[in-house]
């Protein structure tokens, strides 16, 4: 590792701690901690299958169909949203996927927006194949983490 490339690592694990003397680094972790959830959360809603760890700003939406992977991305493409596609070899055959890289600088506007395409194109190219439905829960006061999954 390259000493430039040392010190940013030193840098940024300092501002994460605090040892910079500010708080950026804590807001920024939960920025994009509150960016995953409700980013997650909104695409399960619209009947993607995400898989992944839940607190993974990576999110992996399912395509499964290799003859969906390029569509895909086009579509995307199109519409101004960039999504890094993968397909077998470096998937199974069937577990085609797009990979969707959230970020702390992302605003709600920009998330809801990308969101917007992603309905759109999911309807568009028959992706929303999950059969769960998330409901919200009504026995505790709302925000965007009450909901439970249900089996219809």
């Amino acid at each position: 590792m390259s000493v430039p490339v040392e010190q940013q690592i030193i840098s940024a694990m300092k501002c994460i701690m605090g040892e910079d003397g500010t708080t950026i680094g804590q807001k920024r972790v939960q920025q994009l901690a509150e960016n995953t959830r409700y980013f997650r959360r909104r695409l399960m809603e619209m009947g993607f299958i995400i898989y992944g760890n839940s607190d993974s700003p990576v999110v992996p939406l399912m395509l499964y169909m290799p003859a969906k992977i390029g569509a895909f991305g086009r579509e995307m493409l199109k519409r101004n949203i960039g999504v890094v596609v993968v397909g077998f070899p470096a998937t199974p055959i069937i577990e085609s996927r797009a990979r969707i890289c959230i970020s702390a600088a992302h605003t709600r506007e920009m998330l809801d927006s990308a969101l917007k395409v992603f309905d759109e194109v999911g309807d568009l190219l028959q992706l929303k194949y999950s059969r769960h439905q998330l409901v919200p829960l009504l026995d505790r006061p709302f925000d965007e983490t009450t909901y439970e999954e249900t089996e219809d």
